[in-house]
């Protein structure tokens, strides 16, 4: 009975926490393709206003600071929302206690919670030049992309139960 009571509990204790890092998971993709999509306006945003003489959102902008300046105000509900799902994101994973069993995995899912992160600073807060910025931007997309594939692999049982 005691044994079983154990086995049970534990069962519950691992179900939980692999239904808790599938989450962690999907809104880890959710950010980075969040990010993404805003590193993509801010290369292009900066790009055009080095070499193009063109309209940004409704305003000519002389110097790349400026444009970023008006894309990030007009853009400036998403940033916000970025920022915030990063914040949640890790406030989330910070709070799952794994057991014993699926520590690695967990040590595995902080890894790309911390990279997602740091994609989605990227995307809120760019720095550098235009070329170091896009480095970074490509950088950080596809280790994103591989850390991703590689912990769906190693983990695929525990991800479909």
């Amino acid at each position: 009975w005691v044994l079983c009571t154990v086995i049970l509990l534990c069962s519950c204790s691992s179900k939980k926490y692999q239904s808790a890092a599938k989450e962690v998971l999907n809104e880890c993709l959710i950010v980075a393709q969040d990010s993404e999509s805003m590193c993509n306006l801010i290369a292009k945003t900066w790009s055009n206003a080095i070499f193009d003489d063109v309209d940004y959102y409704g305003y000519y902008c002389s110097d790349f600071n400026r444009a970023l300046q008006q894309m990030r105000s007009v853009k400036s509900d998403e940033i916000e929302l970025l920022s915030t799902s990063r914040a949640l994101l890790i406030e989330k994973v910070g709070k799952m206690k794994p057991p014993k069993s699926y520590i690695m995995m967990h040590n595995d899912l902080m890894e790309l919670v911390t990279l997602t992160s740091s994609f989605s600073r990227l995307a809120t807060d760019p720095s550098g030049s235009l070329q170091s910025f896009r480095n970074n931007f490509q950088e950080m997309d596809e280790e994103i992309l591989r850390k991703t594939e590689a912990f769906e692999i190693k983990y695929a049982s525990e991800l479909k139960r």
